[in-house]
């Protein structure tokens, strides 16, 4: 056993895969906005895949999973994302780097596995990443789907090469899908629509009617409009040894008008869903007083906030361009992003 307690041949597989799709060279003819489909015959997911090195800065191939991926991906190539939006990858990654860019692990990795490489670009890296965690190393499971995906972008490659129009660029994505036969796996070539990504429906009120009753009772309703927003922060943070470091996020209520920041704090990813409730009715009980309106920019807070506001008579709205939390952002945590 290897790293993550996976198999020695298991990680040999992979890399024998990695060293083809490196020396095929398929950006030449394969760009990053090409994008196709594998589905992963354990879960039925498919990794959306995108081929780098065609602009020669990186190399490599990014495998974007499931709904979250390819809407993390399809913003991304739009330029619409948010500016964090480097936080919210779900993907697997395997990258072509310098060796003064290996992490210590994937180099004794690579030792054990008794390989050898030299040159710029040459030397392979796997990671994983998860919506506001740190990258980590590949699990048993993903080791094996990003094997099968390199596999199957070799074939992809082979197909598409002279034919572009036919596979990219259209209103329906390329994908391979596997079909299990008695012991063999065949397959297919599909063409589908782009997944629709679910957003998050209002979850239920996480507030209990006492809390609701005092703050309507005790609190007028003012003229006050509240901007709030999130930002994910660079810095990763461990708060304990044996757990993944993350990417905080701070949440922070701002009076529109006057552009006084009301409040703010630092919430790990997992709370996210009940803490901005939680942020909420703090700033209404420290100031005394309902606010007339909020606004957000992000769909996940509008989500969030909604029951709450609707029992509060709050209105709530959704805007997509606020360039005051912009410039806030900017200020206090420009050194930082």
């Amino acid at each position: 056993m290897l790293l993550n307690n996976i198999p020695e041949d298991e990680w040999k597989r992979l890399f024998e895969v990695v060293i083809k799709f490196r020396d095929k060279k398929c950006w030449n003819w394969l760009a990053d906005n090409m994008i196709f489909g594998v589905e992963n015959i354990e879960t039925g997911e498919t990794g959306y895949c995108s081929v780098m090195g065609n602009s020669g800065i990186s190399y490599g191939l990014a495998v974007y999973r499931g709904q979250e991926g390819i809407k993390a991906l399809q913003e991304l190539m739009s330029g619409k994302g948010e500016e964090d939006l480097s936080f919210s990858y779900n993907t697997l990654l395997a990258m072509l780097m310098d060796r003064e860019e290996l992490d210590e692990v994937d180099y004794n990795l690579i030792r054990s596995l008794n390989l050898r490489f030299r040159g710029k670009n040459n030397w392979p890296a796997f990671r994983s990443h998860t919506p506001n965690y740190y990258p980590e190393f590949l699990k048993r499971s993903e080791l094996r789907f990003l094997t099968t995906v390199l596999e199957q972008v070799l074939i992809v490659a082979e197909k598409v090469k002279g034919n572009i129009e036919k596979y990219f660029f259209n209103d329906k994505y390329y994908i391979r899908v596997p079909e299990k036969k008695d012991d063999e796996i065949i397959w297919k070539d599909e063409f589908r629509s782009p997944e629709i990504f679910s957003e998050e429906k209002p979850q239920r009120l996480e507030v209990d009617e006492f809390t609701l009753r005092k703050i309507k009772n005790n609190y007028q309703k003012t003229n006050r409009i509240l901007a709030v927003d999130r930002i994910s922060l660079p810095q990763p943070v461990q708060e304990k040894d044996d757990e993944r470091p993350y990417f905080p996020y701070v949440i922070f209520f701002v009076d529109y008008q006057s552009e006084f920041i009301f409040h703010f704090n630092m919430v790990h990813p997992a709370n996210l869903n009940n803490q901005v409730v939680e942020e909420l009715i703090r700033v209404i009980e420290d100031n005394e007083m309902l606010p007339e309106e909020i606004i957000v920019s992000k769909n996940d807070i509008f989500n969030k906030l909604k029951l709450v506001c609707e029992r509060l008579d709050i209105n709530l709205s959704l805007k997509k361009n606020l360039p005051l939390l912009d410039e806030l952002k900017e200020e206090l945590f420009g050194f930082m992003i």
